[in-house]
């Protein structure tokens, strides 16, 4: 299986052509590695808060959602740029298993701020 290369995910487009290259390279969906990227930070988040309760950060109910809000407008922020990658695959791709892919992650990132919104 292909090596997949650690890249920096910015706005800027030569380290996003990287991403997307090194994605490509490995026959991985960019949707799935944000995910399971974005899904590994919650989980992090989630054992950092755990572990320091007592910290200031996340004392105060407001304070913790106000760190669920911010993960929840990162989430946003990612299904918005897998939307728009979805919009831009040609009618003909839209069977290809990068679409559902995409798809994928999209439907999971969206169930994913739902439980984030319930739990606050």
């Amino acid at each position: 299986m292909a090596e997949l290369k650690q890249v920096k995910i910015s706005v800027a487009p030569e380290l996003a052509e990287s991403f997307k290259s090194a994605c490509s390279s490995a026959g991985v969906s960019m949707a799935a590695e944000i995910s399971k990227f974005m899904s590994d930070r919650i989980g992090a988040l989630s054992n950092i808060a755990h572990k320091n309760a007592n910290k200031s950060n996340i004392d105060t109910r407001g304070k913790r959602r106000r760190q669920i809000s911010l993960i929840v407008i990162q989430l946003e922020a990612i299904i918005n740029r897998e939307s728009a990658y979805l919009e831009r695959i040609p009618e003909n791709l839209m069977a290809s298993q990068a679409y559902e892919n995409a798809e994928q992650s999209v439907d999971a990132l969206e169930q994913a701020i739902e439980l984030l919104k319930e739990s606050y």
